[in-house]
C-alpha cells in the first residue's frame, strides 16, 4: 500500500512542497528531532549520530519511515507522514493480512521460534529459558 503511494511519485511531491513552503519545512524539522530524542531515549548509536529517517529534515525518501513515526508517536508531530496515514484508509478495517490460524503461519513460527498462531489468538504457550539463563547447579 504505501510502496503504491512511493510509486506514484508522492516522495518528489512532498520534497517540492518542503522546499516551497517553509512553515511545512519547520514542522518537518521539528519531527526530526522528535524522531532523534525518540531514538535516543532507546540508546545511542554513535555511527548515525544525527540521522533519523525517510529522508529527514530536508527531504522525503521513504514513506515507511514517515509513516511509522506518525503512527508510533501520534498525529501531529510528522504532518507528512500523517498524510501518509490518512491516504492508507481504514486498512485494517478488513482484518489481519494473514490468517494466524493457516497452516503456513504455524509452519514458519515453528521454524523460526517465534510466537506460533495460537498465541496471536490469545492462548498461551509455554515460555522456556534461554540455554545461558539455565541453571547449572
Amino acid at each position: 500500500m504505501i510502496g503504491t503511494l512511493e510509486a506514484s511519485g508522492l516522495m518528489l511531491e512532498m520534497t517540492q512542497r518542503l522546499a516551497d513552503d517553509e512553515e511545512l519545512a519547520a514542522v518537518y524539522l521539528r519531527a526530526h528531532h522528535a524522531y532523534l530524542a525518540a531514538r535516543a531515549d532507546i540508546g545511542e548509536v554513535p555511527e548515525i549520530a544525527g540521522v533519523s529517517a525517510g529522508g529527514m529534515p530536508d527531504r522525503v525518501k521513504c514513506l515507511h519511515a514517515i509513516a511509522g513515526q506518525s503512527l508510533a508517536q501520534g498525529r501531529g508531530v510528522n504532518p507528512l507522514g500523517d498524510e501518509v496515514v490518512d491516504e492508507l484508509g481504514e486498512w485494517w478495517a478488513s482484518g489481519p493480512c494473514v490468517d494466524p490460524g493457516s497452516p503456513m503461519v504455524e509452519e514458519r513460527a515453528s521454524r523460526d521460534g517465534g510466537p506460533a498462531a495460537s498465541e496471536a489468538s490469545g492462548q498461551s504457550r509455554p515460555v522456556s529459558k534461554p540455554q545461558d539463563a539455565e541453571d547449572s547447579s
